[in-house]
Protein backbone atom coordinates (compact mmCIF):
# COMPACT_ATOMS: atom_id res chain seq x y z
CA UNK A 1 0.00 0.00 0.00
CA UNK A 2 1.00 3.59 -0.47
CA UNK A 3 2.37 5.50 2.46
CA UNK A 4 0.76 8.97 2.65
CA UNK A 5 4.09 10.37 3.86
CA UNK A 6 6.01 8.89 0.93
CA UNK A 7 3.82 10.17 -1.87
CA UNK A 8 5.73 12.30 -4.35
CA UNK A 9 4.95 15.98 -4.35
CA UNK A 10 4.42 17.54 -7.72
CA UNK A 11 5.13 21.27 -7.87
CA UNK A 12 2.38 23.46 -9.20
CA UNK A 13 3.07 24.97 -12.61
CA UNK A 14 3.12 28.44 -11.07
CA UNK A 15 5.83 27.34 -8.59
CA UNK A 16 8.23 26.39 -11.33
CA UNK A 17 9.25 28.79 -14.09
CA UNK A 18 9.78 26.41 -16.99
CA UNK A 19 9.83 29.04 -19.71
CA UNK A 20 11.49 32.36 -18.87
CA UNK A 21 9.66 35.49 -20.06
CA UNK A 22 12.43 36.27 -22.56
CA UNK A 23 11.78 32.94 -24.34
CA UNK A 24 8.05 33.69 -24.47
CA UNK A 25 8.83 37.12 -25.88
CA UNK A 26 10.97 35.65 -28.67
CA UNK A 27 8.32 33.06 -29.49
CA UNK A 28 5.82 35.85 -30.11
CA UNK A 29 8.09 37.51 -32.65
CA UNK A 30 10.37 36.35 -35.38
CA UNK A 31 13.41 38.12 -33.91
CA UNK A 32 16.66 36.24 -33.32
CA UNK A 33 18.01 36.19 -29.76
CA UNK A 34 21.22 37.99 -28.89
CA UNK A 35 24.38 35.90 -28.38
CA UNK A 36 24.19 36.23 -24.58
CA UNK A 37 20.52 35.18 -24.64
CA UNK A 38 21.40 32.12 -26.72
CA UNK A 39 23.83 31.00 -24.02
CA UNK A 40 21.20 31.63 -21.31
CA UNK A 41 18.59 29.74 -23.32
CA UNK A 42 20.92 26.75 -23.79
CA UNK A 43 21.66 26.73 -20.06
CA UNK A 44 17.94 26.85 -19.32
CA UNK A 45 17.34 24.02 -21.75
CA UNK A 46 20.08 21.92 -20.17
CA UNK A 47 18.65 22.58 -16.69
CA UNK A 48 15.25 21.24 -17.81
CA UNK A 49 16.55 17.86 -19.00
CA UNK A 50 17.27 16.40 -15.55
CA UNK A 51 13.82 17.27 -14.11
CA UNK A 52 12.28 15.67 -17.20
CA UNK A 53 14.23 12.46 -16.57
CA UNK A 54 13.18 12.52 -12.90
CA UNK A 55 9.51 12.99 -13.81
CA UNK A 56 9.74 10.11 -16.30
CA UNK A 57 11.22 7.88 -13.58
CA UNK A 58 8.47 8.86 -11.14
CA UNK A 59 5.82 8.17 -13.77
CA UNK A 60 7.34 4.74 -14.37
CA UNK A 61 7.36 3.92 -10.64
CA UNK A 62 3.82 5.19 -10.16
CA UNK A 63 2.63 3.22 -13.20
CA UNK A 64 4.15 0.05 -11.76
CA UNK A 65 2.51 0.78 -8.41
CA UNK A 66 -0.81 1.41 -10.16
CA UNK A 67 -0.58 -1.93 -11.98
CA UNK A 68 0.14 -3.72 -8.71
CA UNK A 69 -2.83 -2.00 -7.08
CA UNK A 70 -5.11 -2.94 -9.99
CA UNK A 71 -4.03 -6.58 -9.69
CA UNK A 72 -4.58 -6.46 -5.93
CA UNK A 73 -8.04 -5.01 -6.51
CA UNK A 74 -8.93 -7.85 -8.90
CA UNK A 75 -7.70 -10.40 -6.33
CA UNK A 76 -9.78 -8.78 -3.58
CA UNK A 77 -12.86 -8.68 -5.86
CA UNK A 78 -12.45 -12.39 -6.60
CA UNK A 79 -12.14 -13.14 -2.88
CA UNK A 80 -15.32 -11.15 -2.19
CA UNK A 81 -17.12 -13.09 -4.91
CA UNK A 82 -16.03 -16.41 -3.39
CA UNK A 83 -17.20 -15.34 0.06
CA UNK A 84 -20.56 -14.29 -1.36
CA UNK A 85 -20.84 -17.62 -3.14
CA UNK A 86 -20.38 -19.49 0.13
CA UNK A 87 -23.04 -17.32 1.79
CA UNK A 88 -25.52 -17.71 -1.08
CA UNK A 89 -29.03 -18.59 0.08
CA UNK A 90 -29.45 -21.24 -2.61
CA UNK A 91 -26.96 -23.38 -0.68
CA UNK A 92 -29.49 -23.66 2.16
CA UNK A 93 -32.57 -24.59 0.15
CA UNK A 94 -34.05 -27.96 1.13
CA UNK A 95 -33.73 -30.73 -1.48
CA UNK A 96 -37.51 -30.86 -1.95
CA UNK A 97 -37.62 -27.18 -2.81
CA UNK A 98 -34.69 -27.50 -5.23
CA UNK A 99 -36.45 -30.46 -6.86
CA UNK A 100 -39.61 -28.38 -7.29
CA UNK A 101 -37.61 -25.54 -8.85
CA UNK A 102 -35.96 -28.03 -11.21
CA UNK A 103 -39.34 -29.37 -12.33
CA UNK A 104 -40.70 -25.88 -13.03
CA UNK A 105 -37.54 -24.78 -14.84
CA UNK A 106 -37.18 -27.98 -16.85
CA UNK A 107 -37.72 -27.75 -20.57
CA UNK A 108 -39.31 -31.02 -21.57
CA UNK A 109 -38.02 -30.64 -25.13
CA UNK A 110 -34.43 -31.72 -24.68
CA UNK A 111 -32.45 -34.58 -26.15
CA UNK A 112 -32.38 -37.30 -23.51
CA UNK A 113 -28.73 -38.19 -24.08
CA UNK A 114 -27.45 -34.60 -24.30
CA UNK A 115 -25.86 -34.00 -20.89
CA UNK A 116 -25.61 -30.23 -21.38
CA UNK A 117 -29.40 -29.72 -20.99
CA UNK A 118 -32.24 -30.80 -18.77
CA UNK A 119 -31.77 -32.75 -15.56
CA UNK A 120 -28.31 -33.85 -16.67
CA UNK A 121 -27.00 -30.29 -16.51
CA UNK A 122 -28.67 -29.68 -13.13
CA UNK A 123 -27.15 -32.83 -11.68
CA UNK A 124 -23.63 -31.69 -12.62
CA UNK A 125 -23.63 -28.41 -10.65
CA UNK A 126 -22.73 -29.82 -7.23
CA UNK A 127 -23.47 -32.67 -4.84
CA UNK A 128 -26.62 -31.06 -3.41
CA UNK A 129 -28.12 -30.35 -6.82
CA UNK A 130 -27.31 -33.88 -7.97
CA UNK A 131 -29.09 -35.31 -4.93
CA UNK A 132 -32.10 -33.04 -5.56
CA UNK A 133 -32.25 -33.99 -9.25
CA UNK A 134 -31.95 -37.72 -8.53
CA UNK A 135 -34.37 -37.65 -5.59
CA UNK A 136 -36.91 -35.56 -7.47
CA UNK A 137 -40.01 -36.94 -9.14
CA UNK A 138 -39.73 -39.03 -12.28
CA UNK A 139 -41.32 -36.29 -14.37
CA UNK A 140 -38.05 -34.35 -14.10
CA UNK A 141 -36.41 -37.08 -16.17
Amino acid sequence: MLCPKCLPTVPEDSDLCLVPPIVDAYLKTNNAPLDAEIVDNRDSLQNLRQPLIQVDEEIKLLSQTLEKLKKRRVDISKAISKHRGVLSLIRRLPLEMLGEIFIRANNSCYTVFDTSYGPWALSHVNRQWRAAALAGPARLW
